[in-house]
């Protein structure tokens, strides 16, 4: 019996201990073949999401066309509007500035002309003899006409630069309207064909990189127009060109009057 009793007692001993080690070992089993599917059906419903995600997004773009011309297109009003304003500022600050000068011209010449009156009456006054007041007489005209014929070339010049200023500002604002409008067709096109893309079915990401080429390039085109720097040179030969005449006409003047002068002290020598 005691025999017995052992080895029964071993024989549970042994289940007991092997019994969980069973239990343990098939409920990774389990767990795994529990595992696979709910993974897979995330994947999948990921998937899912990412297909799903590129047509929305390129339906979105045509669904927005209208909306992204229509930004653009105000954008461009916007600079039409600036770019006048400016020119319209410009403008009017040439002609401030060409009015301030003309006054100013005005003036000193006013100044002068006091001063040579006063010139005038006191070498007259100095003139004793017929040759000294003759040689004042002489001396008086040939200043006048020294200066009319110096204020003339410098009239002259002075009109040529603003007329060929004008001209030159005037032809490159109408250069600037010609490419807003160019700038305003081509958005326009970009917009029309775009749709045309979208309503025929064509692939939505080639649409928008055709629509955001053609953008890219129009304004490209028209920042272009707006680079001024043949007209700055232009400018600044014309005010070379005016500078070179009333420097000329200064220097005739000069001598002119010099020549004046020398007949007039031959008249006072003693």
């Amino acid at each position: 019996m005691k025999t017995i009793f052992k080895t029964t007692a071993a024989t549970l001993s042994l289940l007991a201990l092997t019994s969980p080690l069973a239990i343990f070992a098939e409920t990774p089993a389990v767990t795994t073949t529990m595992e696979k599917p709910e993974k897979k059906e995330m994947r999948e419903e990921k998937e899912g999401k990412k297909e799903n995600k590129g047509p929305q997004t390129n339906k979105n773009f045509c669904a927005t066309i209208d909306t992204v011309g229509a930004k653009i297109l105000a954008e461009v009003n916007k600079k039409d509007l600036n770019l006048k304003s400016k020119k319209s500022d410009r403008l009017l600050k040439v002609e401030d500035n060409r009015k301030e000068r003309d006054l100013k011209l005005s003036n000193e010449r006013g100044i002068r002309s006091t001063k040579n009156d006063n010139r005038y009456s006191s070498l007259t006054e100095k003139a004793t003899t017929d040759a000294q007041k003759a040689a004042v007489t002489a001396f008086k005209t040939a200043s006048d006409t020294a200066i009319a014929k110096r204020q003339s070339a410098v009239d002259t010049a002075i009109a040529a630069y603003r007329t060929a200023a004008d001209a030159l500002i005037a032809s490159k604002q109408g250069g600037l309207d010609t490419s807003i409008a160019t700038f305003q067709t081509s958005i326009n096109s970009a917009i029309a064909t775009a749709k045309a893309s979208c309503t025929a079915g064509s692939d939505s990401a080639t649409t928008k990189q055709t629509f955001q080429a053609s953008i890219k390039t129009a304004r490209e085109a028209f920042k272009a127009t707006k680079v001024d720097t043949d007209l700055k040179n232009s400018l600044k030969t014309l005010s070379e060109t005016r500078k070179t005449a009333v420097d000329a006409a200064i220097a005739t003047f000069k001598t002119e009057m010099k020549t004046a002068q020398d007949a007039l002290k031959l008249a006072f020598v003693k």
